[in-house]
């Protein structure tokens, strides 16, 4: 099932819902945005999930975007980046723990928005990762398969995942596609190039509740 929001005049960057909630086994975490510019976005996507999650509200001073957010398996990665504080990242972790998840904290470069833009887990314990964003000693034991796209498609370690061995990939990148393929992956792949310009990827566009 698929819910599509109405989108926000006043917020230009509403589409990129990933950042506005946390799921975490029934439980909607809503972030203070690490962009002062895009508070206010929650308020919508909050009342959505509320009619089927419980709705947490994170504490002041703690800022935390969902792109800085991977879970897969039974594990939440958590960047910390420049728009993912500690607070954040440790309110988020604390909650995530007391649902007997695994919690892994990870520093982001500067060069780097979120988590997600540079990693995904396009099936059940593999992780997708961009050369020159993080190392093989940050991610190498977080997943039984790393698979490595060079730097200069960065853009495509952001993947969604499904159904098994399925995977949706932005277009134009042959090397990642030869990667997944490699891999035993079946593809379908989307023009992701008016979405690009705006700084945001596949996995921006959505929450995933389930």
């Amino acid at each position: 099932e698929v819910t599509v929001l109405p989108s926000l005049d006043e917020h230009p960057d509403c589409c990129f819902v990933e950042d506005t909630a946390v799921m975490i086994d029934g439980t909607a975490l809503i972030p203070n945005m690490g962009a002062p510019s895009r508070e206010g976005e929650q308020a919508a996507v909050a009342e959505h999930l509320s009619e089927d999650a419980e709705i947490v509200r994170m504490a002041e001073g703690a800022t935390l975007d969902g792109g800085d957010v991977l879970f897969y398996d039974d594990r939440y990665l958590i960047g910390l980046s420049t728009r993912t504080n500690r607070a954040g990242a440790e309110f988020l972790a604390e909650r995530v723990r007391a649902e007997d998840f695994s919690v892994e904290l990870i520093d982001i470069p500067l060069s780097t928005l979120h988590l997600s833009t540079v990693c995904s887990s396009p099936r059940a314990d593999t992780l997708l990762v961009a050369e020159g964003h993080l190392t093989p000693q940050q991610v190498g034991h977080l997943a039984e398969e790393v698979l490595w796209v060079p730097n200069k498609e960065s853009y495509a370690a952001n993947t969604i995942g499904y159904s098994g061995d399925r995977v949706i990939v932005a277009s134009g990148y042959p090397v990642t596609r030869q990667v997944l393929l490699d891999a035993g992956f079946s593809i379908t792949s989307v023009d992701m190039d008016a979405i690009r310009q705006a700084d945001g990827s596949l996995t921006c566009l959505s929450v995933f509740n389930q």
